[in-house]
């Protein structure tokens, strides 16, 4: 691949365009992935063969990336899948919130001890999403789910290691990765939509909001944003993250379509991820709409048993992001992250149970001047929280901007 790249970047133009769009030197590694797809959809072997196949490759590239993390991902799916046939002689049914806890903790605690392992291990967000899924499979055994009650090896393996849903997701449940067919004359329509999906990403989010837009930003006014007055600074630090949530947004959900089709393509179906968050009205209506396979999983693992037990919501609520948040990273940042946007369900369910909040939400004018007002103020949190984990690979730099925009000190 290197060989690749130094023979291309031969003229200033083609040095920029690798400099730039990173992803141009790995073309040919795309064109082959293609290929091999068309040759494994287009064979006449039996669907056994072809899941085995499938499985085969997603492992070895799984394992090319990282042995460490593949071995520990074998591991796991193997003692779920053997767990799996004991269905009928236990019941942990009583036990769900205590083993779930016990098990966001084991996955927390493995991201912490991965991180610190040098080199670091590239599937390290893999990590997440693997074991979110093999957690959610004990679960759905120990509650007697008959859509798991009969789990076979090669479609369970072909689930876990699945390679369009591996890296980010998104979170899906066993039971709705299912197989699909996709007509021959629709495959041309397949195809042309991966490559607009990958080229207004390099174009628009990659080129013109990150490196045009957000780096600059970083670049030239964060540095200086103590030197501001306090109208100036108070907008940047809310415009910044709101951007900055904005790429992270159109990222993830390029990544999802992406999963989509080739999820497609390969035979299976992928859930949906995102439901135009930006749009949402009240924090509640914002968790429901993004990330939804995480927010479902913490909804159905998290949240539900916690209130079965308690009888609390803002028990669950701060659980449930709490969950979230050191899923994402274990430190200070997502550690406030997740008790900001707990707190704001929490005032919200308080909020719209308010008799104020009903008589607004029961008149016609005032029900929609409540939805622009909740809008906005979904969009004015979101934004000045997400500062806290805006600069994912220096931390330490959130607080210093934090503390120069709002207090004006350098």
């Amino acid at each position: 691949m290197d060989l690749i790249s130094n023979g291309l970047a031969t003229s200033g133009w083609m040095r920029t365009l690798l400099d730039d769009f990173a992803i141009v030197q790995y073309m040919p590694l795309l064109f082959a992935v293609i290929f091999g797809i068309e040759l494994l959809r287009r064979s006449k072997i039996n669907e056994v063969a072809r899941q085995g196949i499938l499985l085969a490759v997603c492992a070895a590239l799984i394992a090319w990336l990282d042995w460490r993390s593949a071995l520990l991902m074998f591991v796991l799916t193997s003692a779920v899948y053997a767990f799996s046939g004991y269905r009928d002689r236990l019941d942990i049914s009583k036990q769900v919130l205590l083993f779930t806890a016990a098990s966001v903790v084991t996955l927390i605690a493995a991201k912490t001890v991965f991180a610190n392992w040098s080199p670091q291990p590239i599937v390290i967000v893999g990590l997440s999403y693997y074991v979110l899924r093999l957690i959610s499979v004990v679960i759905e055994i120990g509650r007697k789910n008959p859509d798991y009650a009969d789990i076979r090896i090669l479609p369970f393996f072909t689930y876990i290691y699945f390679v369009p849903i591996f890296f980010a997701g998104p979170v899906q449940k066993y039971a709705d990765f299912r197989s699909v067919q996709v007509e021959p004359q629709s495959v041309p329509q397949l195809y042309a939509k991966l490559a607009l999906i990958v080229l207004a990403k390099m174009a628009l989010v990659d080129y013109v909001l990150l490196q045009g837009i957000i780096m600059p930003i970083r670049t030239d006014l964060v540095p200086a944003v103590a030197s501001f007055s306090v109208g100036p600074r108070l907008g940047l630090f809310a415009g910044h993250g709101f951007i900055s949530i904005v790429y992270h947004y159109l990222d993830f959900v390029v990544y999802t379509e992406i999963a989509k089709g080739l999820g497609r393509l390969l035979g299976y179906h992928v859930i949906d991820n995102f439901n135009y968050p930006l749009l949402a009205t009240n924090i509640a209506d914002f968790w429901r709409r993004w990330h939804m396979s995480l927010s479902n999983w913490s909804r159905d693992y998290v949240f539900t048993p916690i209130m079965i037990r308690s009888r609390r919501v803002w028990l669950g609520s701060v659980a449930t992001m709490l969950m979230i948040g050191l899923w994402h990273a274990v430190n200070i940042n997502w550690l406030l992250w997740a008790l900001a946007h707990g707190g704001a369900l929490v005032f919200y369910d308080s909020l719209r149970r308010s008799a104020l909040f009903k008589k607004l939400k029961s008149a016609p004018k005032s029900s929609k001047a409540l939805g622009i007002a909740g809008w906005a103020s979904v969009l004015l949190f979101i934004g000045t929280v997400n500062n806290l984990v805006a600069f994912p690979h220096n931390y330490p730099l959130a607080w210093t901007f934090t503390k120069q925009a709002l207090l004006g000190v350098p």
